[in-house]
């Protein structure tokens, strides 16, 4: 109820006061220092790119079938992993990244990539500059997944739009039967 929560929330509340009261002038600059930078510090998140031609649905419309890159994702063949550093220097030699994975930074807990997304040097600088020890969707020790050029170049896949029948010309109404055995009307 919301009783209850209120009452929890207010008991939390009068649990924090109680510790950081205890705190000595060195534990109380260092906390602040962590509040300071989960607030203030925060680089920007970086604009959306786009999705691969290999998983938009329609030219021209911005939207692409993630539901196809995660799926895609599955078969460990099709994917390769590339650290940071490795990824600035191919997005250099004008070679193209699409992530097979969401990667979500906590804070601020928004992904910064999705299976499908071309990723560009924004995002990369994005993801250097981050102080955060989680970063769902990315292992350090192996670093972001990417698709390989082989599953990019498969047969384009279909999205929801792309699937739907392209509406034909009218045709001609049906002729209607003629009845058997039953008598003209006047």
């Amino acid at each position: 109820s919301l009783a209850y929560l209120t009452k929890v929330l207010l008991n939390i509340a009068d649990e924090l006061e109680e510790r950081n009261a205890g705190f000595e002038r060195v534990d109380r600059e260092a906390h602040l220092g962590v509040l300071r930078d989960l607030k203030q510090d925060q680089v920007p998140l970086p604009d959306f790119t786009c999705f691969h031609r290999s998983f938009q649905g329609q030219p021209g419309v911005p939207g692409g079938d993630m539901r196809a890159a995660y799926f895609l994702a599955y078969d460990e063949r099709r994917c390769r992993h590339v650290s940071l550093g490795s990824a600035l220097l191919e997005l250099e030699a004008k070679r193209e990244l699409v992530s097979a994975s969401f990667v979500i930074p906590y804070p601020p807990g928004f992904p910064v990539l999705m299976p499908g997304q071309v990723i560009n040097e924004e995002i990369i600088h994005f993801l250097l500059a981050l102080d955060v020890k989680e970063i769902h969707g990315y292992r350090p020790e192996l670093g972001l997944r990417v698709f390989t050029d082989a599953a990019l170049g498969r047969q384009r896949t279909v999205t929801a739009l792309g699937g739907l029948p392209r509406a034909s010309a009218p045709s001609a109404p049906p002729k209607k039967a003629a009845k058997k055995g039953g008598k003209k009307r006047r």
